[in-house]
């Protein structure tokens, strides 16, 4: 609610539920806009995350993060979040050994993952015509230009799959709120 807030979407989303005929009209004359949180992996490389899926975005220390089994997991008091890294996609360069990092927390079915990021950059809307070709790869949907740079579109679901695919078939698994698809 609050990453809406600042983007002033709740605003906008407020004013069009209260005119149906402005919402027709606005659509007419404006392109199709997809609001993300525009992170950065390691490399300065730019990530965009649905803003639909996110539901918090928290520091994390270094000390937070355990590796087990081969899974990162972000230790709590009494529980632990698994956590995926951008570094862990096929072709994103590794993120900073050291110092604070950023948790990108979203559910997926009825699990909290996170997803560690170097820094949060904005909340931007950005434009759907994605190129769906040139960096698609497992959890990349598309890229798009955006102030002269590449900007690659996050398919969050489809990167907690590429990376953990035994909790594919998990009992119970929901789709999370939003569809975090972006354009097709």
């Amino acid at each position: 609610v609050g990453l809406a807030r600042k983007a002033r979407i709740a605003d906008r989303a407020e004013t069009a539920a209260r005119s149906p005929q402005a919402r027709r009209s606005a659509s007419a004359e404006e392109p199709e806009r997809l609001p993300v949180l525009l992170v950065e992996g390691g490399g300065r490389e730019l990530f965009g995350v649905p803003l639909d899926l996110v539901e918090r975005v928290r520091k994390v220390q270094p000390f937070e993060v355990e590796t087990v089994g081969g899974r990162r997991v972000l230790r709590g008091a009494r529980k632990t979040t698994p956590l995926f890294g951008l570094d862990q996609l096929a072709a994103a360069p590794p993120l900073p050994g050291q110092g604070l990092l950023h948790g990108i927390m979203f559910r997926l079915g009825q699990r909290e993952v996170g997803l560690l990021a170097a820094d949060v950059l904005d909340i931007v809307e950005l434009g759907v015509d994605f190129d769906l070709l040139t960096h698609r790869q497992p959890g990349i949907r598309g890229s798009l230009v955006h102030d002269d740079r590449i900007v690659r579109l996050l398919d969050l679901r489809e990167l907690v799959h590429a990376l953990a695919p035994e909790w594919k078939a998990a009992p119970g698994e929901a789709p999370p709120a939003g569809d975090g698809q972006g354009p097709e």
